[in-house]
Order: structure tokens, then C-alpha cells, then sequence
């Protein structure tokens, strides 16, 4: 089986995207499916490229014991050519990356994060730049169970 690539974007990649690509890193890591699962993140502002992530993301997942990947980068075409699973955080991250496409496959790739837990009503994830310390918890919780749901599909596709 080919590894399966996975892309979380959000707006700067400072809070959502790397969040959860740190959160279902441990979550490869715990599975032992390194071998199979590979993942990344990026975000669409220019200016916040190659800076650190938000301060409290950096808290919450050193609290968590969870290790932040990286620093802040945009993402590019070549992102929606070589990822398999391609997580928009919200429905304005959704538009720039079909925007950003070139092709109904690269299309095909792209989806809600909060589609993993219900398809019919795909919830955004909410942007918590500006708000207090616990809105960024509320943001670790709902990504935790994204990613629990994540980490599960595939399981059972890799396991199929």
C-alpha cells in the first residue's frame, strides 16, 4: 500500500492546521503506521510564512506532550498534487483551495475536517485567533476527536 499523504490548511497556518497535524502525528506515532501515514500543514497568508506557531498552541501541546512540526508555510498547487487527503478548516479555506486547484482530481481531494465526524453536516473549525486561552483548549478537544475519527478510518483502511 502506497502511504497515504495527508494536508491540513487554515488561514495562516499558526493554530488550526499545525494543531491537528501535530495532534494525528501522535496519533500515527501511537498507531505504529509512520510506514503508512504522512502529514502536513500550510495556511494562505504570505506575510506569516516561516514564523513560529501561536502561543498557545505552542502551551497547549506542551501540556499535551504533543511536538509541533515546522514553522508557518503557504500553501502551494504542488501541495494539492502530491497529498491524497487534503483538510480545509472552514468553508473559506474550502473556496481557496478549489480556487487554488488545477484539476477535478485535486478537487476530489479536498474536504471539511469536520466532515470526518458527520458528512451530512459538516461543521467548520473555528478560527480562535483573537479569543482567550479557552477557546484555544475548545479548539485542542474538538480536533482531538477529528483526528481520533481520522486516525480510526484509517485504521481500517490500512488494516482492510
Amino acid at each position: 500500500m502506497n502511504k497515504i499523504k495527508i494536508l491540513f490548511v487554515c488561514e495562516g497556518n499558526l493554530c488550526r492546521s499545525p494543531l491537528a497535524h501535530a495532534i494525528l502525528n501522535r496519533l500515527v506515532l501511537e498507531n505504529a503506521l509512520e510506514q503508512n501515514v504522512s502529514i502536513d500543514s500550510s495556511g494562505f497568508v504570505p506575510e506569516l510564512e516561516g514564523k513560529d506557531y501561536h502561543p498557545f498552541i505552542q502551551k497547549i501541546c506542551e501540556r499535551e506532550g504533543i511536538a509541533l512540526i515546522g514553522k508557518s508555510r503557504i500553501t502551494k498547487l504542488i501541495d494539492l498534487e502530491e497529498n491524497d487527503l487534503i483538510f480545509a478548516m472552514d468553508n473559506e479555506i474550502y473556496k481557496k483551495l478549489i480556487d487554488l486547484s488545477a484539476s477535478k482530481e485535486q478537487n476530489s481531494k479536498i474536504q471539511l475536517f469536520g466532515s470526518i465526524l458527520s458528512t451530512e453536516n459538516a461543521q467548520e473549525i473555528p478560527d480562535p485567533i483573537g479569543k482567550d486561552f479557552a477557546a484555544f483548549e475548545l479548539l485542542y478537544e474538538n480536533l482531538n476527536n477529528h483526528c481520533s475519527a481520522l486516525i480510526e478510518a484509517l485504521l481500517a483502511e490500512i488494516n482492510y
